[in-house]
């Protein structure tokens, strides 16, 4: 869909890794993952937030019972989240994101947690 709307500033970043030297898989060594970069910069970047919202767009057309199954991790960088004192990589109400937007789509979706800077990461079947 982004790109038969020719929404050129979304580069896919980590997909498949191998398991970290801890054993742990992040859901990327497990192929139910996806990083998601902003070309312009980062996501303090004026246009990162838009980009975020088209693809939750593009998300909404899939069906129910795919699009209930996957949580976003979603940067402190730029204006995502009230509040920067949350644990990363643990599940997070809405309420916790600034953008109204979000906090509309976010529930219709799936669920939401804090993740590294720099990127949106999406995750099909994630553990809470």
């Amino acid at each position: 869909m982004a790109k038969k709307n020719r929404y050129g500033n979304i580069i896919i970043g980590s997909f498949v890794r191998k398991i970290g030297t801890n054993g742990k898989c992040t859901g990327h060594c497990a192929g139910k993952s996806i990083d998601i970069n902003y070309k312009n910069g980062g996501f303090n970047t004026t246009g990162s937030l838009e980009m975020v919202i088209n693809i939750f767009d593009y998300l909404m057309s899939l069906p129910l019972q795919y699009r209930k199954r996957m949580f976003f991790g979603l940067p402190f960088q730029g204006g995502f989240f009230k509040n920067r004192a949350l644990p990363k990589f643990k599940s997070a109400p809405v309420s916790y994101l600034q953008d109204p937007r979000l906090r509309e789509m976010i529930p219709h979706l799936g669920g939401v947690f804090p993740d590294n800077d720099n990127h949106l990461h999406i995750q099909v079947d994630w553990l809470k």
